[in-house]
């Protein structure tokens, strides 16, 4: 295994010193430390498999656990989160929390939407609503993928209308802020007539059309 080891190591530090990607030779050298790193750590743990397994299944404390989620909520508005908000809040705004029914009238307006673009009175339109409907039926939702204290704390924050919840400018933190002083900071930008100017309509239809008339020709030509 050694031997076996060695070579492979040795080959993949000759293509990355040879190859075209190779930049300078402080790269190269950190890349055959960081080599040499992860073999001796496979060679201590071929010669050491208990104390292997036992890195492997060291868990972290909770305390140790608490004071990094605590780094991805940054609270400025003066409510007070409860651990639980704490803890949903620490997940992202991108996470997706599982249904607790089947969204079923958003699927069954789906399926219409497709079964126009098929012919609301084919074949095809009606083996698909079946297929559909079976499916429907027999399907349950998926397992909850957070805790009930907090999808409680989710309602508690949706009903919190004093606060705003929104991205830090960098990184994936969360940022919860006084709505009255979002308001207020927002309202300061716009009162900045050096940047920004009061219009008297929508421009939008009208950067439309020069746009449109611009596209049109060359879709033409």
């Amino acid at each position: 295994m050694r031997n076996c080891l060695a070579c492979c190591h040795a080959t993949s530090l000759r293509k990355y010193k040879c190859g075209s990607d190779m930049r300078t030779k402080q790269n190269w050298t950190l890349c055959r430390d960081r080599q040499k790193q992860k073999f001796a750590r496979l060679i201590s743990h071929k010669n050491n498999p208990i104390a292997a397994k036992e890195v492997l299944i060291q868990v972290v404390p909770q305390e140790e656990i608490k004071a990094v989620k605590s780094r991805w909520v940054i609270n400025r508005s003066k409510v007070v989160l409860s651990e639980s908000e704490q803890s949903l809040l620490s997940r992202g705004l991108n996470f997706a929390i599982a249904p607790t029914k089947i969204p079923t009238y958003d699927f069954v307006t789906s399926i219409e939407k497709a079964c126009k673009h098929l012919g609301p009175n084919t074949e095809e339109a009606s083996m698909l609503r079946s297929d559909c409907v079976k499916m429907l039926k027999s399907c349950k939702p998926p397992t909850s993928n957070i805790t009930p204290a907090e999808r409680q704390a989710l309602q508690t924050l949706q009903d919190n209308k004093d606060i705003m919840i929104l991205p830090a400018d960098k990184g994936r933190a969360v940022v919860v802020l006084d709505k009255s002083e979002y308001q207020q900071k927002a309202q300061a930008l716009l009162n900045d007539t050096n940047t920004y100017k009061k219009l008297s309509k929508d421009p939008t239809n009208s950067n439309i059309k020069k746009m449109l008339d611009v596209i049109k020709p060359l879709k033409d030509s």
